[in-house]
């Protein structure tokens, strides 16, 4: 345990001597022994002693108390008085320097270690206290809450800088001056003027209520929160006041924006739901009840989850994940299970809910009912498709046939006059032919490309299955399949959608990539019907994913409620996948 540090100030030596022995002996630790005030204040400097002993008479310029004096300007050490005197002038003189003890040099030694244990114990007490109202002075001056003290007659006793500030008053003129005279005027929400606590001796606290402080001078107001609490010194009577009190002037104009956000938010016809990071519901406008049906009971603290049909993919927890990841989320187009049952396609803009510190907190989606919408774009595919058919057919019946008479009297010609031509006209007259034939070939693959007979008549696998053939024979390419032949029949425009993406990708394929094989499958997977399209070619060039073949095929599997991924790398390359729910493309 660390010795206390003891500097003796006694200008007798034996007396000095004597006691440094005995101080050694109880345990502490003499660290100088000097006989005179100004070595005294140069031994302070140098070796900072824990306690002195001084003698009140010393030789030199200084006795012992004007030398205590000199020690307090600078340092905080604890003195005990030696003296042979206990005359009231040295006592009155001893007293103004503030020390720990006094005691005459008849003492014994007990009495000495008695009264420097108590000085020591003294002095600890006495530092965590300076130590704590240092901390607290600190505190006071630096937190933004207005802190104001007055004693139990109104008198301001103390004012932090906050209460200075917000009272537009210096501490001196605050000096002293009562509360209730300084200029403010405290009105509470009701238009009633507070009347302080000590105009009518209040002995319980005052908990939080909100005033308008009035500046009279300057004509201003500002919105707080106060408090006030009651001070009792140790027989509980009262000894005065604190009032604490908080600026809300800026809370009240948040308060008002999000008044008003909320109006907005209740009354969108757009769903807006508020969940937290581990997907559960906190919060349902109106437009959510009537679109969704669910009242605003039966969802709070339930998962969003519950809104999405069962065996169908939910997506939701991705992009959660995406958003907490700090990734743009755009809207998307999926589909939610109202309340009866019914299903019901929407538009989604998922947005990150944010902290002060730029922490997600949770996610707020607007959902827009597209149904309506969903359903025209679905009326206009089908008229486009059967004005695809009439053309097909037009080009297949009509111009097809033309273009076969044509080459039929070509023929014909070229039998009748073979041997009455020169070789020339004659070489004309061939490469008539072979253009007319070339025509023909055109017109039947334009055709075939606009009616894929087999769709039409033996569904979706076998018109796949047709597809793959055709670019066999016509193209030359290797093409495998994995088609399963099983699959229950689907709506015309779920086959119609999906048969066009198959050829869009298998097309780009052929012209673009360089490829030498093809990996056509269709396959159900869980509740999901799934498309591929697989070539080892070049893949996409500098990465690029948005060409205007790609756009399409996104916008054809939007329609059926479906999703494109694209995945492509130099030199790899590429797979298109269409993923559609099973219960949307089964009729």
């Amino acid at each position: 345990m660390k010795k206390t540090k003891v500097l003796i100030v006694e200008d007798e030596s034996i007396i000095s001597m004597d006691m440094a022995q005995s101080l050694e002996s109880m345990g502490y630790e003499v660290i100088d022994a000097v006989p005179s005030g100004e070595e005294a204040l140069l031994s302070v400097e140098k070796i900072k002693p824990d306690l002195i002993l001084m003698d009140v008479q010393l030789s030199g310029k200084m006795d012992g108390i004007q030398t205590a004096e000199k020690i307090n300007e600078k340092n905080n050490v604890p003195i005990i008085y030696i003296s042979g005197h206990t005359d009231e002038l040295t006592l009155s003189r001893a007293k103004i320097t503030g020390p720990y003890g006094y005691i005459t040099k008849s003492f014994n030694y007990n009495e000495l270690h008695t009264t420097i244990e108590m000085v020591i114990y003294k002095n600890q007490m006495q530092r965590k206290v300076v130590e704590n109202e240092n901390l607290l002075n600190i505190t006071l001056e630096n937190i933004e809450d207005a802190v104001i003290n007055i004693d139990q007659d109104g008198n301001i006793k103390y004012l932090n800088a906050a209460a200075a500030y917000m009272l537009k008053l210096t501490r001196k003129q605050a000096e002293h001056v009562k509360i209730d005279r300084i200029g403010i005027q405290w009105i509470d929400v009701d238009g009633q003027e507070l009347i302080h606590p000590y105009q009518s001796r209040r002995k319980i606290r005052i908990e939080k209520k909100e005033y308008t402080l009035h500046n009279l001078t300057a004509g201003t107001g500002i919105p707080v929160e106060c408090s006030i609490n009651v001070m009792h010194d140790t027989s509980k009577n009262i000894i005065g006041y604190i009032y604490l009190v908080r600026n809300i002037e800026q809370r009240k104009k948040i308060d008002i924006i999000q008044s008003r956000l909320a109006s907005i938010v209740e009354s969108s016809q757009d769903a807006i739901i508020g969940i937290d990071v581990n997907g559960v519901i906190r919060s349902w406008n109106k437009g959510a009840i009537e679109i969704l049906g669910y009242a605003v009971d039966e969802v709070l603290g339930q998962n969003i989850s519950m809104l999405t049909p069962p065996n169908y993919p939910n997506e939701l927890p991705d992009k959660i994940e995406a958003l907490k990841n700090g990734e743009v989320v755009s809207h998307y187009e999926s589909v939610r299970k109202k309340k009866n049952g019914d299903l019901i396609e929407m538009s989604i803009l998922p947005s990150p809910i944010m902290n002060s510190r730029g922490r997600i907190t949770g996610i707020s989606f607007i959902a827009r009912d597209i149904t309506e919408k969903k359903n025209l774009e679905k009326e206009v595919i089908e008229i486009e498709e059967k004005e695809r058919e009439r053309i097909g057919q037009d080009l297949h019946d009509s111009l097809g046939q033309q273009l076969t008479g044509i080459l039929l009297n070509v023929k014909t010609l070229e039998n009748n006059i073979k041997n009455k031509i020169s070789p020339d006209d004659l070489a004309h007259l061939l490469e008539t032919e072979r253009m007319i034939k070339d025509s023909i070939n055109q017109t039947r693959t334009m055709a075939r490309t606009l009616i894929p007979v087999k769709l039409q008549t033996e569904g979706l696998a076998h018109a796949l299955e047709d597809l793959a053939g055709f670019a066999r024979s016509v193209y030359k390419h290797e093409v495998i399949t994995e088609i399963d032949e099983n699959i229950k029949e689907l709506n015309i425009i779920t086959e119609t959608q999906l048969y066009h993406i198959a050829q869009e990708a298998i097309n780009n394929s052929l012209k673009h990539s360089n490829s030498r094989t093809i990996e056509l499958g269709l396959n159900v997977v869980q509740s999901e019907l799934v498309l591929s399209i697989k070539d080892d070619g070049e893949g996409l060039r500098s990465g690029k994913k948005d060409g205007i073949g790609i756009n399409i095929m996104k916008y054809r599997a939007n329609l059926i409620n479906g999703t494109i991924f694209l995945h492509s790398e130099k030199g790899e390359g590429t797979l298109v996948l269409c993923r559609v729910p099973l219960p949307f493309g089964e009729s």
